[in-house]
């Protein structure tokens, strides 16, 4: 600036007062100089920095963040308290991130009727779901042989792979305990009646070829909650069932960019970072509804299956997603199920209540296996 000949000294004198740090830098000094380190002048170490968590964090309060503008709008964003979030996530936070698992109307595919991937990738890995509309002729035949014709799908998301699956002739049992149809509220007494309807082909005794866990895991916030649902899908399976596990696993782009501080414009707008609790846990979808993804090891899809079942017959990395088919069925632990029945349908709603079907689901099971909870 000072030899910029059309600018009076005058002129020059205000400007060198107007401005302090990187902007000094930039427009009096004439630097390419972007914002590093210490942004905001005013910031006192002795003042702004702490040694332990401040008390809001402790109180659950909400925080208003701001993003300075000087010739640029200035940008306030309400936060969740975060910072708390990550130490509380087993007690405070779980019931909520549980009851958010469930599909995003933007998730839902574009095309129409499009089979999910987890239903045929297995079978024919190189195709797009907007491929199978419906399956039927050869195709047919060749999903019949791999997958049987009759079926569970369980976390059934919006039940379009079930309704895809019924046209083409397949009988499927769905479970859905997170039913939405357009927008994101949860619609309980539809997942209610999934739900009863499920437990009663359980109870007549319905004889399953395959047992469908697609793209639920990657939402199901803890190992726990993704063991219990092993064990209950591992009772339903006879001697000849297969079981077929898709879920997301380590190494996927969403997470590597989110570890690299690469994030693309979708991850930035709903607020997408790591938690720690888990390795390759994200969580996102802060601001409406609080959701994780988890992306998993190979270890840790064996950790899962190996106590319910004798045989892991696949376990294939197919484009950033886990594929896995398990055989054999171990016999029942009957505890064992008892606790992930109690814990399955007693799953919390956003408005305080709980399935309350743990009662119905332990009756139908004992009179599907001969047994009796104690």
């Amino acid at each position: 600036m000072d030899d910029n000949p059309d600018m009076t000294e005058r002129v020059k004198r205000r400007y060198h007062t107007m401005h302090t740090g990187v902007f000094y830098r930039r427009f009096v000094l004439g630097e390419w100089r972007a914002a590093d380190g210490l942004i905001y002048d005013g910031f006192d170490e002795n003042i702004h920095t702490y040694t332990e968590l401040p008390k809001g964090v402790a109180e659950n309060r909400r925080y208003i963040a701001v993003d300075y503008g000087t010739t640029n709008p200035m940008t306030f964003l309400e936060m969740l308290n975060l910072v708390s979030m990550d130490f509380d996530i087993h007690t405070r936070y779980s019931d909520e991130l549980r009851y958010n698992s469930f599909m995003r109307p933007r998730n839902t595919r574009s095309s129409g009727f499009a089979l999910g991937n987890g239903f045929y990738k297995g079978v024919f890995p190189k195709n797009k779901g907007s491929d199978f509309p419906i399956l039927r002729g050869e195709t047919l035949a060749k999903w019949k042989a791999a997958y049987g014709g009759s079926v569970v799908d369980f976390g059934a998301g919006k039940l379009l792979n079930t309704i895809i699956l019924r046209k083409s002739g397949i009988s499927v049992s769905a479970f859905k305990p997170y039913f939405i149809g357009v927008s994101d509220d949860i619609h309980k007494q539809t997942s209610l009646e999934i739900t009863a309807e499920f437990l009663e082909d359980v109870k007549r005794g319905k004889q399953y070829d395959t047992v469908f866990i697609s793209s639920v895991f990657n939402s199901v916030p803890f190992m726990q909650d993704r063991k219990y649902i092993a064990t209950i899908c591992s009772a339903l399976c006879s001697r000849h069932t297969k079981l077929v596990c898709w879920t997301q696993a380590e190494g996927g782009s969403q997470v590597t960019q989110i570890k690299h501080g690469n994030l693309d414009k979708n991850a930035v707008k709903q607020t997408t970072f790591l938690l720690e609790y888990e390795p390759n846990i994200v969580l996102g979808d802060i601001i409406a509804h609080p959701k994780v993804q988890k992306f998993h090891s190979r270890q840790e899809m064996i950790e899962i299956f190996e106590p319910v079942f004798h045989r892991i017959d696949r376990l294939e990395n197919i484009h950033d997603f886990w594929y896995l088919e398990a055989s054999q069925a171990k016999p029942v632990d009957k505890d064992a199920l008892k606790e992930a029945l109690e814990f399955e349908f007693e799953l919390p709603y956003p408005d305080g209540t709980r399935m309350g079907m743990s009662e119905r689901a332990k009756e139908a099971f004992a009179v599907r296996l001969g047994l009796t909870f104690d």
